[in-house]
């Protein structure tokens, strides 16, 4: 009888069970729909970083392919110089003595001789960037020299040296809708915006002109789809393993899961927010400035060429957000990102250095024409309204300048333009200062 008794006052096994069960249940639908909208978020931020990421490599190599072409044709127009102010050749111009012509043209590969319509040595490739000097005789010009860079291979893997093999980006030449040199050698290109097809693959591509008119050329830097969506799908297998454990941990802790999940989810936001782009105007943060920097005083050391920094600080930034709010201010900024997008070139590295301050990398650029351009973005700041929501106003900047010939110390070359920028702001700001 007491054992019947002691039965009926003990819960039913299947009934405690059904409760645990639901209690999961509920725990788990609890954190499903947050996780999954985190995992949903953090995805689509991972991807778009990622774009973001590969456009930035591709623009720096872009650039870095740029500059040193540019020292290739330096080199061009110098032997043109050279060899139409050789005796040498002025006499032979001046016999049309195309055996000497031939001579001089065999033991200089990519350099050919004309005079006139009657006269030509040497041969220029279809596809080449052409340097050519006026040969002056006694009684005026005697015929030209054309020096040639061919736009082959071998000048895209000079281009391509300083890129890292495991970035996964390389150089080609392409030339009315085909590649001519480099990766993907011999296929056609259908190039929308960033994205192409090459062959049968997607990539994403930064390309810049080489040689306009007909048979225009162009160098493309290119990163297969995968360079994008390799990273995103290990970001996302992460996500999956961080979702699924939280979840576990979610089921087996209901009483003590706050503390995981907030950590989970506060590490995934540090890794969402990693990126070389300021968010606000799109421009390199202070990191990528710095790396870009480190990259550059490498190049100048190299090819013994100048290297200019230029430190910008926006004029009464505090008044323009008491004024016009944090809205105005952050217009303001965007606005003065624009115009340094603008007035630098494809090869200079614009960064927003901190606040309302901005940095400019100016490779081969010596002090007078780093002045040129600081008072050239000085104009157009000075002159372009800035417009939130209905307020209209515009702002002013100062600028600080250094450059030094190969420079050793890029840390040492920030700091000048610092203390020409203090200079600046002493002289009553809305003024460049070297």
């Amino acid at each position: 009888m007491s054992s019947a008794a002691g039965a009926s006052t003990a819960p039913p096994v299947s009934s405690s069970r059904w409760t645990v069960v639901r209690l999961g249940a509920y725990f788990a639908v609890l954190a499903i729909v947050p996780l999954t909208i985190t995992v949903w978020t953090l995805s689509r931020s991972a991807e778009g970083r990622q774009r973001n990421e590969v456009d930035s490599r591709l623009a720096f190599v872009l650039r870095s392919g740029q500059v040193e072409l540019a020292a290739l044709a330096g080199e061009a127009t110098s032997r043109a110089t050279a060899l139409a102010g050789s005796p040498r050749v002025q006499q032979a111009l001046l016999r049309h003595d195309k055996t000497a012509l031939t001579r001089i043209a065999a033991g200089t590969p990519g350099v050919a001789f004309t005079a006139g319509t009657t006269l030509s040595v040497g041969s220029t490739p279809l596809a080449a960037l052409r340097r050519s000097a006026v040969v002056i005789g006694p009684k005026g010009a005697v015929g030209k020299v054309t020096v040639s860079v061919s736009l082959d291979s071998a000048l895209v893997a000079r281009l391509g040296r300083g890129v890292a093999p495991s970035s996964a980006i390389d150089l080609a030449i392409v030339r009315d809708g085909a590649v001519i040199a480099g990766a993907e050698y011999g296929s056609r290109i259908v190039a929308q915006g960033h994205d192409a097809v090459i062959g049968d693959r997607r990539f994403r591509v930064a390309s810049a002109t080489l040689v306009s008119g007909p048979g225009r050329a162009g160098l493309v830097a290119l990163a297969p789809e995968s360079a994008i969506a390799g990273p995103v799908h290990r970001y996302r297998q992460w996500l999956y393993l961080a979702a699924a454990i939280t979840l576990a941990a979610l089921l087996l802790l209901a009483r003590t899961l706050g503390q995981p999940i907030s950590h989970s989810i506060r590490e995934l936001a540090r890794v969402a927010r990693q990126a070389d782009c300021d968010e606000l105007t799109g421009l390199a943060n202070r990191r990528c400035f710095n790396s870009s920097l480190q990259t550059e005083l490498s190049r100048a050391r190299r090819q013994t060429t100048p290297l200019a920094v230029m430190i910008v600080d926006l004029d009464n930034f505090k008044r323009v957000n008491d004024t016009y709010g944090h809205h105005g201010g952050d217009a303001a900024l965007t606005a003065f990102a624009d115009v340094l997008r603008h007035e630098t070139r494809d090869i200079d590295v614009p960064a927003r250095y901190g606040g309302e301050e901005f940095a400019v990398i100016l490779p081969a650029t010596g002090t007078a024409s780093a002045h040129a351009v600081a008072e050239r973005i000085r104009l157009a700041l000075q002159g372009r309204e800035i417009v939130s929501g209905n307020q209209r106003f515009s702002v002013t900047a100062s600028f600080g300048i250094a450059s030094a010939l190969a420079p050793e110390d890029g840390a040492a070359l920030v700091a000048q333009a610092d203390a020409a920028l203090y200079r600046a702001k002493a002289s009553g700001k809305n003024w460049v200062e070297s």
